[in-house]
C-alpha cells in the first residue's frame, strides 16, 4: 500500500515501484525487487478431528517448530504429534526454521472432541425382577450404547431394563459425541432375592452325620444370632453370624442331657426384613 506495507501473497518476485507525487519521478525497478518465500504446506488428516487423549499427527514433521494456539485444549511437539485434552477448537501452526515463514492459521485447526458419560439409575438394586430406569444425565447430540451386564444391550439413552435373575451386574455405557469420540462409565446393579427362615424343632447330635446339629435354614440372610437355654434359663450356647449352629454341648464344652431346650433366634435378609423367633427345641440322643 502507499505507506510501504508489502503483503506477500504467494511464492515468486515481484518488483515494487514507488512515484514521487510532487517531481512525478519513479524508483529504479531493480532496487524494488521483493521475493516472496511460499508458506509452508502443512497436512491435517482426520479433518482435524482428535479425541480426548488420543493423538494425531499432523505433517511437516521435521524442518520447524509447532504451535498450538490454545495448548488447553490441544497440545503438539515438534514432530507433529497433536494430543487432544479437552474440548474445542485450535490452530496449530507450522515455522520454517530455514525461511522463517509460518504456515496459515486457517489450514491448521483442529477440533478436539470428547463424548462425557454419566449414569444415572433408579432403583440401584431390589428384588428380583427388578425393573431399573437408567439415564445418560440428559446429555444431547450424543449416541449412547449400553450393556446390562446380563446379556442385554439397548441404544436408547434413557432406556428401562428388567433384571429377571438374582446377582450382581456391571451396567457399563458408552456415549459418542457428533465426533464419534467416546466415553464409557459403569455402574454395579444388585438383584436381591426375598429372604425366609426354617427354624427345626429336634436334632439329634449323635455323630452319624445325620441331623447333628441345630442351625437356622433359611435363604437370603445376611445375619444370625441364636441362643439356647435349659429349662431353668441358663445359657447352654450362643453364635452371631448366618453360619453359626449349635452342637448339643454347653458353653464349657462336654454334652448337653436330651431334652427339651429353648431358642431364641433374631435374623436379618438382605431384602431388610427381620425375624425374631423364639420356641421349644428337643435335642434326642
Amino acid at each position: 500500500d502507499n505507506t510501504g506495507l508489502v503483503t506477500g501473497i504467494s511464492g515468486g518476485t515481484a518488483t515494487m515501484v514507488f512515484t514521487d507525487t510532487t517531481t512525478g519521478c519513479s524508483s529504479s525497478a531493480a532496487s524494488g525487487i521483493i521475493t516472496v518465500t511460499p508458506a509452508p504446506i502443512i497436512t491435517v488428516p482426520n479433518g482435524g478431528i482428535v479425541c480426548e487423549g488420543s493423538t494425531l499427527n499432523l505433517t511437516p514433521s521435521t524442518g520447524g517448530t509447532w504451535t498450538s494456539s490454545n495448548p488447553l485444549i490441544a497440545t503438539i511437539d515438534n514432530t507433529g504429534l497433536v494430543t487432544g485434552i479437552s474440548g474445542g477448537t485450535t490452530t496449530m501452526i507450522f515455522t520454517d526454521t530455514t525461511t522463517g515463514c509460518s504456515s496459515i492459521a486457517a489450514s491448521g485447526v483442529v477440533i478436539v472432541g470428547g463424548g462425557q458419560a454419566i449414569i444415572t439409575a433408579n432403583p440401584t438394586s431390589g428384588l428380583v425382577p427388578l425393573n431399573v430406569a437408567f439415564g445418560n444425565g440428559n446429555i444431547t447430540n450424543v449416541s449412547c450404547f449400553w450393556d446390562f451386564g446380563d446379556g442385554s444391550t439397548d441404544t436408547l439413552c434413557d432406556p428401562i431394563h428388567i433384571y429377571e435373575a438374582l446377582g450382581s451386574y456391571t451396567t457399563t455405557l458408552i456415549v459418542s459425541d457428533m465426533y464419534g469420540c467416546p466415553d464409557t462409565v459403569t455402574i454395579i446393579i444388585e438383584v436381591i432375592g426375598e429372604s425366609s427362615i426354617l427354624i427345626p424343632t429336634i436334632f439329634t447330635p449323635n455323630g452319624d452325620g445325620s441331623n447333628d446339629f441345630f442351625r437356622v435354614d433359611g435363604v437370603n440372610l445376611k445375619h444370625v444370632e441364636g441362643e439356647i437355654f435349659n429349662r431353668w434359663g441358663q445359657k447352654m450356647f450362643a453364635w452371631d453370624n448366618v453360619n453359626g449352629y449349635w452342637d448339643g454341648r454347653t458353653l464349657s464344652g462336654s454334652e448337653a442331657p436330651a431334652g427339651t431346650y429353648y431358642f431364641i433366634i433374631k435374623a436379618e435378609g438382605i431384602d431388610g426384613k427381620e425375624y425374631f423367633q423364639k420356641g421349644t427345641l428337643s435335642l434326642i440322643r
